[in-house]
């Protein structure tokens, strides 16, 4: 996956298809092509499962590297826990790196969480 190819053209064809076709309204943000333009007032933090996403690919498009992308997530303040945990996966994904790392919390210390 490439950082800059847009959330739209790697998750949009599954929104194609019955039956998540009626639910690509709650992905629109997610998916725009210009997500990682958008600034950080832009990105909305909600219950929903697609402000969730749109935050984590948001975080993942707009972060220099795993750490920078997690950091990001958990300090936009809001729902921490769930973002935050989105937000990790994606960039573990991208990253190579696996989901769990033993010494995570030693990167952190100092750091604004």
């Amino acid at each position: 996956m490439n950082k800059r190819q847009s959330a739209a053209q790697t998750v949009g064809p599954l929104f194609k298809a019955n039956p998540l076709a009626g639910e690509r309204h709650h992905f629109a943000t997610a998916l725009a092509p210009n997500l990682r333009a958008l600034p950080e007032q832009a990105i909305a933090v909600g219950g929903h499962v697609g402000d969730t996403l749109t935050v984590s690919f948001w975080c993942l498009l707009t972060s220099k590297d795993y750490w920078a992308t997690v950091l990001k997530a958990v300090n936009l303040g809001v729902d921490t826990d769930t973002v935050g945990t989105a937000a990790r996966g994606l960039a573990s994904i991208y990253s190579g790196l696996p989901l769990c790392q033993s010494n995570g919390g030693a990167r952190w210390h100092g750091q604004r969480i």
